[in-house]
């Protein structure tokens, strides 16, 4: 029996990116749209624990590192409807991708848990996708 499990996994990028920048105005409506993409340099970790058995057993740990290459691109669009010289309203869309990245639910292996006894690699070849709505209300004074 499982009581306790944790598995901090954490990615440390350094790089750089490059984008651009689009926009189009129409009497009070404005639309913007941009875009990044970039390489990384990733250097991933994990540090798993979990309890097995009674509370009063020795947790069972293991950690494992790995670097590799990452990419990350965004794409972004907005449309602000300007009523007046002070206030703005905005409404738009975010996506963002990022490519080989450690995911804490990608450190299973064979369908068997990072837990058991023996040597491990970090799985840092998980995508992951991140999108969603935004809305706001610039006033200036």
């Amino acid at each position: 029996t499982v009581n306790n499990t944790a598995t901090p996994t954490y990615n440390s990028m350094i790089g750089g990116q490059g984008g651009g920048r689009f926009s189009m105005s129409k009497g009070l409506f404005t639309w913007e749209g941009t875009g990044n993409a970039g390489l990384f340099y990733n250097n991933g970790s994990m540090h798993s624990r979990t309890q097995v058995g009674a509370p009063a057993a020795t947790p069972a740990t293991n950690q494992a590192k790995s670097d590799c290459e990452s990419f990350v691109g965004e794409l972004n669009t907005m449309l602000t409807f300007r009523p007046t010289a002070s206030v703005a309203l905005r409404a738009g869309y975010q996506v963002m991708w990022i490519c080989n990245t450690a995911l804490a639910v990608d450190q299973f292996f064979n369908g068997t848990s990072i837990y058991t006894a023996g040597a491990r690699s970090l799985n840092d070849r998980g995508d992951i996708i991140l999108h969603g709505p935004s809305a706001g209300v610039d006033v200036r004074w």
